[in-house]
């Protein structure tokens, strides 16, 4: 369950400043604790850990439902608490103004629950209030995997709080020490006058101890002063306020006792009286992660404990990640979590050095951690019984005591830190912390909480963790919301599928080419997410879209062979370069795909192709419901909707940003006409006449319609929307259509010259060059291509003669030099130049 826990916010009317050095605090005497620990149940029986494993069966998946449904489950589980307490974050404004002062709201905080934790046997569902990502996935995961070897044994002592009275201007500390010591049942007793209810509840002061401590100054260093150490049971509450209140009460006494004049008289939140300690035992054959074997992961995790344990700087992050875990309990519960980390920080000072508060050893077969520490922790008094929401984490918790309380914080302060541990030292803290921080990156997009889970997986698997990754999905996911607004049920509540594509060496205003489409995923199918990007590992799905070892290299460089085909203008574009390069990019990858899938898939993929052609005149519902009713092979089940996908994108953006009509009817019908090329191979069908001239059989061979599988045509009428649209005449889209084709009879001359070999093995492929041989019952060899070359300079130069006569009309084109640039798509192809 993630919901979100309210926490008073006020503004401060002064300022204070506290300076702590570790180095000051003393543990000599206090190596021994003066009380037993709390009996520990010992290693867990089989039994417990079978039933163990049946309870945490029931919240598998937790983390996959919708936050309501997680509190339906909560409601089941816990039918004693009602989790709607929480809305609003549990606490209202009134109630706020009363706990602290200058109040002015309160600050949400969002909480959620660690459902996997075994502890002295007992399963705990532990409520974590913390805004960090990772923290509860991360300490759910590990009690899970905890539990399934005996849990958490935990041990605590007694709830005895320590109170400091000082006392300076002291002729002889030593002799007034030992006058403390010989009066210490007396003032023992004198000081449980000041806390009578508490004494009666089975509390009071049970100890007083001095010390002598001298001062640090090296101005002051023979001075010393006493520090009277007051032990008290607290019962159920942290305890601060009463320990302060006997300190107090105490100390005119005292400083009747033995002179001097009283210092300051305050509880010590370095509590080692009130101590509790967590472990666990992992056998190696249970430790295996990420394909790293088991005594392998243990090892390093010891390792990773010795470099903190080693080096502070290292040390106060580890520590740090171990508050994360308790520190979000404490919260969650209504605890001090500033005292707590006070004392742990401290405690891990207490051999001299700052080291680790946990502790991790191989036993045999066995890794072993631990972790120990003071901890005041109460159940009773304080916010406890103001904060509605803090009663609602107590019954979630089954109204624990102090005690069972200060053990569930530990236990989870160690498993964050056993995970952190075992991620760092196996494969690095960031790819795990990044899955959970690209859920508040996409909040920060402004998504919409439905939308969250699948715009934060999207860019873990593109591998870019942003707010404008975020912003290209909702564009996507936007558009196909839009074409299927009323599609089945079963397609419009899957997450979409995606395909990206970045394309390298095409800069737009200094960044790389993308695209990004969202398609419907089809019934039975999980999401798939294709990423095209140098440096990104290659998609199963790959080659069977593109081609065999066909990467986003080569992609790229078809691109750049296509993007020769670009108007060159005379003034400066006038519209969105961005837009009209994505365009270019959607019929490049429409292309390729399409020609791919019809090599392996020819009558499905053609009726995709058909489908694309009705795009307009046809309910796009109703053609994503037969591909859903299809059942299709993987391979289909994505390449079918991306491609009907990216058709829809194209024909959009012409609907949506295309205002000159002509041009909106030439771009269409430019992609239909190439689509049409994929779907009918118009060079089968193409009957010549034998006895037709070379120039005449190829001229009627490649007007079949064979040249607009390149779609350079299509390419000039996108560059167009750079012009001035009244501008932008029929004479003018006439004469681009005319450029297109001779581009493109240029570009398939010489690509199907450097293709013969291959689709001469493939048969089935049409190739104009292999038509020409067949026709001509002519055999492949040197002498038939320089008669091809031949027949296709003649064609071309004829064209381009005919172009360059319309040269003097064009104010805009730069037509001789665009004329220019066919040279380099023959270079591309390694076909021989124009002579």
């Amino acid at each position: 369950m993630k919901t979100s826990l309210n926490v008073p916010g006020c503004i401060a009317s002064h300022e204070g400043h506290s300076d702590v050095s570790a180095k000051a605090v003393g543990f000599a005497s206090y190596s021994n604790l003066h009380y037993y620990w709390t009996s520990s149940p010992g290693n867990m029986k089989l039994s417990s850990i079978v039933e163990g494993e049946e309870q945490l069966s029931v919240w598998s998946g937790y983390f996959n439902k919708t936050l309501h449904e997680r509190q339906d489950q909560l409601s089941l589980a816990f039918p004693h608490i009602d989790p709607a307490i929480l809305e609003g974050g549990g606490l209202s404004n009134s109630v706020a103004d009363v706990m602290v002062e200058n109040c002015i709201g309160t600050l949400g905080m969002p909480m959620g629950v660690a459902p996997t934790f075994f502890i002295n046997g007992v399963h705990y569902v532990v409520p974590m209030a913390v805004e960090e990502p990772s923290v509860i996935a991360a300490a759910s995961g590990a009690a899970k995997l905890i539990a399934a070897s005996g849990g958490f044994v935990s041990q605590s002592t007694p709830n005895v709080m320590t109170g400091q009275i000082q006392i300076l201007d002291i002729s002889d500390a030593e002799e007034a020490c030992r006058l403390i010591v010989a009066q210490r049942q007396s003032l023992i007793d004198t000081a449980n006058t000041f806390c009578a209810s508490m004494q009666k509840r089975g509390g009071g002061v049970v100890n007083l101890e001095p010390r002598v401590v001298e001062q640090r100054n090296p101005e002051r260093r023979c001075q010393k002063f006493i520090v009277v150490h007051i032990y008290m049971d607290v019962c159920e509450s942290m305890g601060a306020n009463v320990v302060n209140t006997v300190a107090e009460g105490l100390s005119p006494s005292l400083i009747a006792l033995v002179g001097g004049r009283v210092g300051l008289r305050i509880l010590s939140n370095l509590c080692l009286e009130r101590r509790s300690k967590t472990s666990f035992r992992i056998p190696f054959s249970q430790l295996m992660w990420k394909g790293t074997d088991g005594a392998v992961v243990a090892n390093r995790i010891v390792e990773a404990y010795e470099f903190a344990e080693a080096d502070p700087f290292r040390a106060s992050t580890h520590n740090k990640g171990i508050m994360n875990g308790m520190d979000a309990v404490a919260l969650a519960t209504g605890q001090d979590w500033r005292a707590i980390e006070a004392a742990g920080h401290a405690y891990a000072c207490r051999n001299g050095y700052y080291g680790s508060i946990t502790s991790y050893e191989i036993d045999g077969d066995f890794l072993v951690g631990s972790l120990e520490m003071p901890i005041a922790v109460g159940t009773k008094g304080g916010a406890l019984h103001t904060h509605p929401a803090y009663k609602f984490t107590h019954a979630l918790l089954g109204n624990p005591s102090a005690q069972t309380l200060a053990q569930i914080i530990l236990s989870v302060g160690l498993a964050q830190n056993f995970a952190a541990l075992r991620a760092l030292a196996i494969e690095g803290i960031q790819k795990g912390h990044m899955s959970l921080h690209a859920r508040n990156i996409a909040v920060a997009a402004g998504v919409s909480s439905d939308l969250v889970p699948e715009v934060a997986m999207y860019m873990v698997v593109r591998g870019s963790v942003n707010v404008a990754t975020a912003c290209e999905y909702l564009e996507a996911h936007k558009l196909m919301s839009d074409l299927y607004a009323k599609a089945p049920c079963a397609i419009r509540e899957s997450i979409p599928s995606t395909f990206h594509i970045t394309v390298c060496n095409t800069s737009v205003n200094g960044n790389d080419l993308s695209l990004n489409v969202a398609l419907p995923t089809l019934a039975n199918n999980s999401p798939v997410h294709v990423v095209l990007k140098e440096g990104h590992p290659s998609h199963p799905l790959q080659d069977a879209l593109l081609g065999p070892k066909k990467g986003v290299a080569w992609l790229s460089s078809v691109y750049s062979s296509l993007e020769q085909t670009e108007l060159i203008l005379l003034e400066p574009p006038r519209w969105n370069v961005k837009l009209i390069k994505k365009l270019k990019l959607a019929c490049v990858a429409s292309n390729l795909i399409a020609y791919n899938l019809m090599r392996t898939f020819p009558n499905q993929t053609r009726k995709c192709l058909n489908s694309i052609l009705q795009i307009g005149k046809s309910d796009p519902r109703l053609v994503i419901k037969a591909m859903n009713d299809a059942h299709y092979d993987p391979v289909l089940a994505v390449g079918l909707p991306l491609l009907y996908a990216l058709a829809q994108m194209f024909d959009y953006n012409v609907e949506q940003f295309v205002q000159k009509k002509l041009l909106a009817h030439s771009l269409r019908a430019e992609f239909r006409d190439m689509v049409t090329c994929l779907a009918d191979h118009p060079l089968k069908g193409c009957v010549a006449d034998p006895s037709l001239s070379d120039d005449e059989l190829l001229a009627e061979l490649m007007s079949s319609g064979h040249y607009k599988r390149w779609p350079a045509t299509l390419f000039l009428l996108c560059d167009s929307l750079s012009i001035n649209l009244s501008m932008l005449t029929a004479e003018r889209i006439d004469h681009l259509h005319r450029l297109g084709s001779y581009f493109s009879f240029e570009a398939m001359f010489a690509h199907d010259f450097a293709k013969y070999d291959r689709d001469q093995a493939a048969g089935s492929v049409c190739n104009i060059y292999k038509r020409f041989l067949d026709i001509r019952r002519l055999v492949h060899s040197s002498l038939t291509l320089r008669r091809y070359w031949d027949t296709a300079n003649v064609i071309c130069e004829r064209e381009r003669v005919s172009i360059m006569k319309m040269q003097h009309s064009e104010t805009l084109l730069d037509v001789e030099r665009f004329l220019e640039t066919s040279q380099k798509v023959r270079a591309h192809y390694g076909a021989p130049p124009t002579r």
